[in-house]
């Protein structure tokens, strides 16, 4: 049995252990909100990285197009100088009369 004179010690420890448990509550409730700012500032980020990531490969495949373009149009150009480099040596020829 509990002496009556215990009750009161008893009282103040209960309370006490109730502003321990508020504090508590307190503090992981400050903490959660914190974390809470923290991950919506990382999916903030991580949206941001990740539009960031497409532009670069819509760039990359402009690029990719590009260079095949300019290589296309250096075969072309090649074979362009191949036929002038053949008809120059042709009219030389024919100009120094040693057409076949």
């Amino acid at each position: 049995m509990t002496q009556s004179n215990d009750l009161p010690a008893r009282m103040s420890r209960a309370e006490d252990n109730i502003i321990d448990l508020r504090l508590a509550a307190s503090a992981l409730l400050q903490a959660t909100d914190k974390n809470s700012a923290d991950i919506a500032a990382l999916i903030e980020v991580s949206r941001r990285n990740s539009e960031a990531i497409s532009a670069l490969q819509v760039s990359q495949l402009q690029t990719e197009e590009a260079i095949r373009d300019i290589r296309s149009s250096l075969v072309a150009i090649t074979a362009s100088i191949d036929r002038m480099d053949r008809l120059f040596d042709y009219l030389i020829r024919r100009d120094q009369g040693q057409t076949e």
